[in-house]
Parts: structure tokens; C-alpha cells; sequence
């Protein structure tokens, strides 16, 4: 048995949108190194925005991953700025 057919109109939009910001984390892996104070720029740039929700670093190895590297700064920023210290 199948329900009634649903229309564009039928669909209900939500009362709000989580944004999950991942560049710099997903989209620097691929580029070279970024300067620690470029990155930093980029991120108060991005907290600026608004955004909450922001994947600016991942804990590997600078060998793996050179654009990844110093991931402390960034963290420690990204949480003065969220947080408001």
C-alpha cells in the first residue's frame, strides 16, 4: 500500500541549518603549506562570518600532512575567539 504522492509543495523546509565550516581543515590539506599567520587570518575571518561550527586543524603528522602542521595555534585561537577570551 502506498501513501498519497507528495508534491514540491507538500515539503517543509527546517526552522533552522546547521553550517559545519571544513576548509580549512579538508580544503588546505591539498595546498601547500599555508603560513601559521595566513591560517589565522583565515580563521578570524571565518569566526567573523558567524559560523560556529568551524574544523580548522586536524592532530597529524606534519609529515603527512605539511599544511596541517602547528595545529595547536590555530586550535587555541579558534577557541579564544568562539568563547570570547
Amino acid at each position: 500500500m502506498s501513501g498519497p504522492a507528495v508534491s514540491e509543495f507538500d515539503l517543509v523546509l527546517p526552522a533552522e541549518v546547521d553550517v559545519r565550516e571544513v576548509g580549512m581543515r579538508d580544503g588546505l590539506q591539498l595546498e601547500a603549506p599555508v603560513p601559521l599567520d595566513a591560517k589565522l587570518e583565515m580563521l578570524e575571518a571565518l569566526v567573523a562570518t558567524g559560523v560556529r561550527r568551524i574544523e580548522a586543524t586536524s592532530f597529524v603528522s606534519a609529515a603527512a600532512v605539511p599544511a596541517l602542521a602547528e595545529p595547536a595555534p590555530a586550535s587555541r585561537m579558534l577557541l579564544q575567539a568562539l568563547m570570547g577570551l
